[in-house]
């Protein structure tokens, strides 16, 4: 499977960020971890402060899930000179028992400094993916 891919450049900079805005008042159920770490870190080895209303297996099956398989939907965001500002990788994970959802996994460069990147993993609401990815076209 080849995911649907969205890339946003310079002066669309802000277009991009009310979308995501949208996207974060419609579409985020809550949030399952979160973390910062140097860029070019992989996301399982960064320490992420967990949702607490998740047991930790849930956190692990979904790390699992977002490490195994790749997302349906991507979305990128530079600057003018072709920086990173964020990425958007929304994936479809279901392992038959406790977790059957939708996700988000966000990262945001230039966090605190230009070294470091926040990596954030929301919980969607029920949305087709066609919906998701029409809305970033």
């Amino acid at each position: 499977m080849i995911a649907e891919k969205h890339v946003f450049f310079g002066e669309v900079n802000s277009y991009f960020a009310d979308k995501l805005e949208i996207v974060h008042k419609n579409l985020i159920e809550t949030a399952v971890f979160f973390g910062v770490g140097e860029i070019g870190t992989k996301i399982d080895k960064i320490k992420m402060t967990k949702n607490p209303d998740f047991p930790l297996k849930y956190h692990r099956g979904v790390m699992g899930g977002i490490l195994k398989f790749k997302p349906e939907i991507e979305v990128y965001c530079f600057d003018e000179i072709d920086n990173p500002i964020a990425e958007c990788h929304f994936y479809e994970l279901n392992n038959k028992k406790d977790i059957n959802s939708k996700f988000l996994l966000q990262s945001v460069y230039n966090w605190d400094n230009e070294n470091f990147y926040c990596a954030q993993v929301w919980k969607l609401k029920n949305a087709s993916f066609k919906l998701i990815n029409d809305f970033w076209i």
